[in-house]
């Protein structure tokens, strides 16, 4: 087997072209599914449809999937399937979201909400959740309808809990870790348990495949966070700070508001409460950066990848498992 190396930046290794490359002709096959998904008889929800498909985004969540059948033995119909219900359940939550959050944009471009107004962007969202539902019932799995209700059971769990979170100003780590476990983790974990569960492997590589896309996607999450720290909108899609703006407590946030005096709290819990304007946004940021928030959150992030990896040491040396690798390193690395 191979040595589960540590997760190091590796110029040229991390990037998604490479990652993707055992499972090239599988990804096309899900591209194509998602599309026939998109085409239905109602022509407003077609172009609604085919708006937030030109946003393509990377699809992580269906490579993830596809690389763990891969890993597991075999990438049959049935993951192609899989992965196109796990694409429509993330793109309904991300339209869900913005409608809660009231956003003007996503990567840079103007969202459901934002063009066709709450409404129909909320009907849209519940119209891709029930098609998730109807090809779960399709695959013909009780297990992996079980995990597709647990999973969007908990995306629901850890929007409410953020909301809560953030009326309050008052968030420790422990709750953080619940919001982004339900919220981001849930789902990654999904798709790699799901791909088990269609090999039917035994229980002990099962359960650390599942390990596995639960700590890929808490670090995932944690360095989503910190591009509101330190990124830039034409490379994340959206101002840096804009979280803080919602008053999205984030883990730089959490360490820094733990570890200052109680003067310096007060003062940044009031500009959180009183709506962080553009000038309090870079206070903020410079706050959570001089108390060493930034660092600590990305120390945090490097932990979980790590032991996302240790998690695939019962797996037997592939190129899928070598993707599987790099797609950790590509996590911690990536730009936006």
């Amino acid at each position: 087997m191979l040595n589960v190396r540590s997760v190091k930046k590796r110029e040229n290794y991390y990037n998604l072209e490479s990652i993707i490359e055992p499972i090239e002709r599988d990804f096309l096959r899900f591209k194509d599914s998602y599309k026939l998904f998109l085409n239905t008889d109602i022509k407003l929800l077609n172009i609604i449809l085919k708006y937030i498909t030109n946003q393509d985004g990377k699809k992580i969540r269906p490579i993830l999937l596809l690389l763990s059948g891969g890993l597991c033995g075999d990438i049959s119909d049935l993951n192609i399937k899989a992965a196109v219900t796990v694409e429509i359940l993330h793109t309904a939550s991300l339209i869900h979201d913005d409608v809660v959050d009231n956003a003007g944009e996503r990567r840079g471009v103007p969202t459901v909400n934002n063009l066709w107004k709450n409404q129909l962007s909320v009907l849209v969202g519940d119209y891709l959740l029930s098609n998730v539902l109807k090809n779960a019932v399709e695959m013909d799995n009780s297990e992996i309808l079980k995990i597709l209700s647990e999973i969007t059971l908990r995306m629901s769990k850890g929007e409410i809990l953020q909301i809560e979170s953030s009326r309050e100003f008052v968030v420790d780590e422990e709750k953080y870790f619940n919001i982004i476990s339900n919220k981001t983790a849930g789902l990654f974990s999904a798709c790699c348990e799901i791909s088990a569960v269609i090999a039917n492997i035994d229980l002990n590589r099962r359960i650390a495949l599942k390990k596995f896309g639960e700590y890929l996607g808490i670090a995932f999450q944690i360095k989503d966070d910190l591009f509101e720290f330190n990124g830039e909108r034409k490379v994340i899609g959206k101002p840096k700070g804009v979280d803080i703006k919602n008053n999205s407590i984030t883990l730089p946030l959490i360490y820094s508001l733990k570890n200052c005096d109680k003067k310096d709290r007060e003062n940044i819990i009031g500009l959180l409460r009183k709506g962080a304007k553009k000038n309090d946004i870079k206070k903020i940021i410079s706050f959570a950066e001089k108390l060493g928030g930034i660092k600590y959150a990305n120390k945090k992030a490097l932990r979980y990848a790590n032991l996302a990896k240790n998690n695939l040491n019962l797996f037997n040396d592939s190129v899928y498992k070598e993707s599987l690798l790099k797609f950790v390193d590509f996590v911690i690395y990536r730009e936006k």
